[in-house]
């Protein structure tokens, strides 16, 4: 199984325990909003990858908190990538001399944070799961 394949495949371990912990439908985490954003930047590399990735979890889990953030499933906040490529080349676009190179290194940064956003999901996933075996 290839690097990639294992960090976003579902774990049938996380979503058994997960439903174990549902109630009314809503999850309730044993994680802070700022113990995830903790564990989110103590997480993540200095690659514009990681960085975009950790901004935008930071800022989903403080608009939505953890509790509503981890309850959902991560494709769930993964359409706002395409809006932020499309935003980025705009503003590119707008520069005089921007190189077809520039756009396509900008655009893969892009494609490169949503498997670190994954990834940020499934480690808070980890992190809440191994909390609530306490």
């Amino acid at each position: 199984m290839s690097e990639t394949a294992r960090h976003t495949t579902p774990r049938l371990g996380h979503t058994l325990r997960r439903q174990e912990l549902t109630f009314n439908k809503y999850y309730v985490s044993l994680m802070t909003n700022e113990q995830a954003i903790q564990i989110v930047l103590e997480n993540k590399d200095p690659s514009n990858a990681e960085r975009l990735a950790a901004m935008y979890a930071c800022d989903d889990i403080l608009e939505s908190d953890i509790d509503v953030w981890l309850s959902k499933d991560v494709s769930e906040y993964l359409p706002q990538f395409p809006d932020i490529a499309e935003s980025l080349v705009e503003d590119l676009l707008k520069e005089d001399s921007i190189s077809v190179e520039r756009v396509a290194n900008s655009l893969t940064e892009v494609s490169r944070s949503m498997y670190h956003y994954v990834r940020f999901y499934e480690t808070l996933s980890s992190y809440d799961i191994a909390l609530s075996e306490r």
